[in-house]
């Protein structure tokens, strides 16, 4: 058997399964829940082979760690470095954790950078192209050590034989494993336990155990040596692997034992597919599964890279992600021909790798723009780690304002359904709101307060539609959700639209309005929150995007949370936009507020006198008098101010003293319907005209108010002037005490 022939394709096979299985995690995660698990395989299939590489190649320890930095770190540094460079194309991408994330990644120190980020909202929000670099991170700090084993365990098993060695290793590699289940017993952040090389080192050290094993003494049995058993078992524990993939969640029983299950399943699938004794071994070669596992890494390293920019554009659907496919698998190989440069004498080999080397400079000269941008990145991290103190303090401060709305509405819940009707001053900011949101809203939510302060605001750190469907409902059926409701998500995640409608019907009859975001590159939900505005009629569109956009001042660096600059302008707009739709019921409830606190006095020669004795009292006061009012020019002035749409919704007479009173009233009241009516009678004098009738009037009109002025006054001599007709000074004020008492006691009420 010739050389070629002891290449294991077997391995390509479980390589490249792995490697499709973390591309469609990425790509369609909730297709492949547990393809995380893929990263086990991995790490077990590179401590196998790390060792077997070991023992066949020759170089010294520096040697070894050069080749290494060629196989895994040039590859992954230009990678980056193209990254960065791409950035300059996609405008409209701001990634907030650029600088640091990007030093992380070259520094191969990713994952323990990604495990103190993920304690941060804001690393955790903003999306990198760089995410998946912290497995690459873990094999640069393994690989570190890795060396150092193999001479540390040859050098032992030379002087001690191999049981006494390998025993204590295999004890040691089972007792790692145990770290990784012993931090989620103790509820260890789940970053820290997937990210931290601690944790996940226990699979590289089983891949090597079995190499170590292997290459002392293979378990070979003869019953596997014939028929299709090999295949069979390899299909079958191979299936197990998929089965773990598509089934296991964070949330999973097993998930804390899942980590140990995939590596302990992919031991024996190394061990059948690199048996030669086994029929599978001849059996599952195949020249393209060795080609494409060729550049698998390379896969693994620009399919994120590429999956990052795609997303900022369009929806991988369709032909759109058989594109990004074909985009991953031409820059993989692409990567991977220009760094495979072999140095032999053969004319044909000099002449390829003359070709790979131009290639190779063509990349390293756009990479090479790259890292003048990395170079040039801005750190972002203190300016964020400053806004998430104001966001902490934001949200307490919205704590003890919503214990103080709860008092609030145990005194004033019946105005949620009305809430023109509660405003003292009608007015925008006077509007009985309900804000929820996400951390966007509550930056700013002490200027929400301050212009809105009637207001509720219900806003938290990383809030997805998810609770802000269940809050609106909770709300909506206890009573306390305001009106109108101001709702400002969809920074955290894609909305939904269905789940958007839901939201909407439970407000009821409310008025929305609903803001748009400003990563609408990252989440496109931007185009769904418009149609809201398109298919429902209380919805309005604040669109906050639109507003913000060339204001740079608005922002911190990640371009969604807002500077004090943009704080102000986001409640401006907010409360800008809810003028504009509650524009004619404020004007309507503002001219009926004037309206209802408007009176009108209608009457003969006394309340003439007196009219502005009273109008001084009452300020809104008109007054309708003559020394002998005519009905009918009464009647007309009346038609008139309905017309105008000027009416006062209170009207008092003071009659009596004309034997033309009685037609006045008979004549006005029918038109007076629905206006609250107060009739001031004053008893006839001496020598003076018949009285009215007031029981006609109480019996014809019930819904008018009639008071009769005591009799005293009509005869004190101080009350008149000397014709014994026209009232005196006394009489004016008396009169006009008289009807005011009347009215501050009475139903009408003088507000």
């Amino acid at each position: 058997m010739d050389k070629k022939d002891h290449y294991s394709y077997g391995l390509d096979i479980l390589r490249l399964l792995c490697t499709a299985v973390v591309l469609i995690y990425h790509v369609l995660p909730d297709a492949i829940p547990g393809g995380f698990l893929a990263v086990c395989s991995f790490l077990v299939l590179h401590g196998y082979l790390y060792v077997l590489s070991f023992h066949r190649s020759r170089s010294s320890i520096v040697g070894r760690y050069v080749k290494r930095i060629i196989r895994l770190y040039i590859p992954m540094a230009i990678v980056v470095a193209l990254s960065i460079y791409a950035l300059r194309y996609f405008p409209n991408i701001i990634w907030l954790n650029e600088k640091p994330e990007t030093v992380s990644a070259l520094s191969a120190v990713n994952n323990w950078w990604q495990i103190n980020a993920g304690q941060s909202y804001f690393a955790r929000l903003t999306n990198s192209p760089f995410t998946h670099l912290w497995y690459i991170s873990l094999l640069l700090q393994e690989e570190i050590f890795l060396p150092l084993i193999c001479y540390a365990y040859d050098h032992l098993k030379k002087k001690l034989g191999f049981w006494p060695v390998y025993v204590p290793f295999l004890i040691q590699a089972v007792a790692t494993a145990m770290i990784l289940p012993s931090y989620c017993a103790k509820g260890f952040p789940q970053m820290r336990i997937y990210y931290g090389t601690d944790a996940r080192m226990f699979s590289t050290l089983f891949g090597m155990a079995l190499a170590f094993r292997h290459e002392q003494k293979r378990f070979s049995p003869s019953w596997m040596k014939k028929g299709p058993l090999s295949v069979l078992s390899f299909l079958s524990l191979t299936a197990g692997l998929i089965y773990l993939f598509f089934t296991i969640t964070p949330d999973s029983d097993l998930f804390n034992y899942s980590f140990l299950i995939a590596s302990a399943l992919t031991l024996p699938i190394i061990s059948l597919a690199t048996n030669e004794d086994y029929p599978l071994f001849s059996q599952t070669r195949n020249p393209i599964t060795r080609f494409l596992s060729s550049f698998s890494y390379e896969i693994y390293l620009t399919h994120y890279p590429l999956l990052f920019f795609a997303l900022s554009e369009t929806v991988l659907e369709g032909k759109m992600l058989f594109y990004y496919i074909g985009a991953v698998m031409a820059c993989s190989f692409i990567l991977h021909f220009a760094m495979d440069i072999r140095f032999k004498k053969d004319v044909k080999t000099i002449l390829l790798s003359i070709v790979k080397m131009l290639v190779l400079s063509q990349i390293l000269y756009i990479a090479f723009f790259g890292a003048q941008d990395i170079y040039a990145a801005k750190d972002n991290t203190q300016e964020m780690a400053d806004l998430e103190i104001q966001l902490a303090e934001n949200a307490k401060f919205l704590e003890e304002q919503q214990a103080l709305y709860e008092e609030r509405q145990k005194e004033k819940a019946e105005h949620i359904s009305d809430p023109l009707a509660y405003a003292e001053e009608v007015d925008a900011e006077n509007l009985p709101v309900s804000g929820i949101g996400d951390s966007v809203m509550l930056g700013a939510i002490r200027v929400l307060y301050e212009t809105f302060p009637n207001g509720d605001f219900d806003a938290q750190q990383n809030r997805s539609h998810y609770p802000v469907m269940r809050i609106v409902s909770e709300r909506a059926a206890d009573g306390t959700l305001g009106n109108p409701v101001i709702i400002g998500i969809g920074t955290n995640n894609v909305l939904p639209i269905e789940d958007l409608r839901t939201i909407i019907r439970s407000c009821g009859d409310r008025e929305i309005f609903w803001l748009t975001t400003t990563n609408d590159w990252q989440f496109k939900n931007n185009d769904t929150i418009h149609s809201l505005g398109d298919e429902f009629e209380n919805v309005t569109i604040v669109d906050w995007e639109a507003a913000s956009r060339d204001h740079g001042e608005y922002f911190f660096s990640d371009g969604i949370h807002l500077t004090t600059e943009g704080r102000a302008a986001y409640a401006t707009l907010i409360k800008q936009s809810i003028e504009n739709v509650y524009g004619e019921k404020i004007a309507a409830i503002r001219k009926e507020e004037y309206l209802e606190n408007r009176i009108l006095g209608i009457g003969s020669s006394w309340l003439m006198a007196s009219a502005s004795s009273v109008q001084a009292s009452l300020e809104n006061c008109i007054i309708i008098a003559e020394e002998k009012p005519d009905p009918a020019s009464v009647l007309e002035q009346i038609r008139s101010l309905k017309e105008q749409e000027l009416m006062p919704r209170k009207c008092f007479f003071v009659v009596g003293t004309n034997d033309s009173d009685e037609d006045l009233i008979s004549v006005l009241l029918p038109e007076l319907e629905g206006i609250r009516i107060l009739i001031f009678v004053i008893p006839p004098g001496p020598n003076s005209i018949s009285p009215i009738d007031t029981d006609n009037i109480e019996s014809s009109y019930p819904d008018a108010s009639v008071y009769k002025w005591d009799i005293s006054y009509r005869t004190d001599p101080d009350y008149y002037l000397a014709d014994r007709v026209h009232l005196s000074q006394t009489g004016i004020d008396n009169l006009t005490s008289s009807l005011l008492s009347v009215m501050d006691t009475s139903w009408i009420g003088t507000d």
